[in-house]
């Protein structure tokens, strides 16, 4: 069984890869990512660069 989250709240209050490493030391397994931010349409997930971003994202949660 994994341990699952969302990350909504707490990527209000920190970036993306700090509310990663939070969550990963917290014992948390895996995360429903929450797209909530883009109804703002300023995001990075808005923009350009989402894919970058993404790939950086990833790559703190496979550390």
């Amino acid at each position: 069984m994994r341990l699952v989250t969302e990350t909504g709240s707490l990527t209000e209050a920190f970036s993306d890869e700090d509310s990663v490493r939070i969550l990963a030391k917290a014992g948390f397994d895996a995360m429903d990512w929450s797209f909530f931010s883009m109804l703002s349409g300023k995001t990075v997930w808005c923009g350009d660069s989402w894919k970058e971003h993404a790939a950086r994202v990833r790559e703190t949660a496979t550390e």
